[in-house]
């Protein structure tokens, strides 16, 4: 909940204009296009949006004991809070639905997320054989993105943030998600995590005993060691949204 948290203070601190991303890279699969940084990033936050989380709210703070301050941070600010959310059944999610639905900018047909981001995918399994550790993350994208795709507004997009290097290089994110024959690359950019206040990426298996304040490593270590990128994808098709028998009004602009 950190990174909803940052967007929050970006968002105040820039008069509710949006960080401007810098120095675009091509995805590992898809070419950069001559979109401006400031325009892919423009609206990426305000205040419609929906914050998820897998964990329940008492297996959160058992696991992130810090949490509870960004809980009180993000409700205080208005945004929804949803828990137990598996992101590769979100249109099956009744909780994210309503969300949904109390959020709405769109019409009843074309209702649905503006923006779905999903930073630092991983499962956690520990999973030692490394050709099926990937396997297992690379399906973990592939049932996410179809599953985004049901819940995606007309003209969204999907934002998928992952750390360079090894084994996430390996995941062939790109590749995986245009495998799907939903979506299309619309661009990539670094994560700089000095543009996000206050963000602490967490691992899946949780922080209480890896704190930097108990002899953890520092906060954000990896990333700005070795660097992590978002890429961005928009849906091929126009008839993105959810389905008719749903009653939800609209639009969100994050996860």
């Amino acid at each position: 909940f950190s990174f909803t948290a940052a967007l929050i203070r970006a968002w105040r601190k820039n008069n509710r204009k949006e960080i401007i991303g810098k120095n675009k890279v091509a995805g590992d699969d898809g070419p950069s296009d001559s979109v401006k940084d400031d325009e892919i990033l423009e609206d990426l936050i305000g205040f419609n949006v929906v914050s998820t989380c897998l964990d329940s709210e008492e297996e959160l703070l058992k696991k992130y004991p810090e949490a509870e301050k960004n809980l009180d941070f993000i409700d205080a600010a208005g945004t929804a809070i949803v828990h137990k959310v598996d992101c590769t059944k979100l249109f099956d999610n009744i909780d994210v639905l309503h969300a949904l639905s109390l959020i709405s900018q769109h019409e009843e047909e074309e209702a649905g997320f503006d923006k779905i981001i999903f930073n630092f995918p991983h499962l956690g399994c520990g999973i030692c054989d490394t050709n099926e550790n990937v396997k297992q993350h690379q399906d973990l994208i592939r049932d996410f993105c179809t599953s985004a795709y049901k819940v995606l507004a007309p003209n969204g997009q999907l934002h998928i943030t992952v750390k360079n290097g090894e084994p996430y290089q390996s995941w062939k994110v790109s590749k995986i998600v245009l495998e799907t024959n939903f979506w299309t690359v619309r661009n990539a950019f670094p994560f700089l995590i000095d543009q996000y206040p206050g963000y602490q990426h967490r691992r899946t298996l949780g922080a209480a005993k890896k704190l930097e304040e108990v002899g953890g490593p520092k906060r954000n270590a990896d990333i700005n060691k070795f660097g992590a990128r978002t890429i961005v994808f928009s849906p091929k098709g126009d008839d993105v949204g959810v389905s008719e028998n749903v009653s939800v009004a609209a639009s969100s602009d994050e996860e």
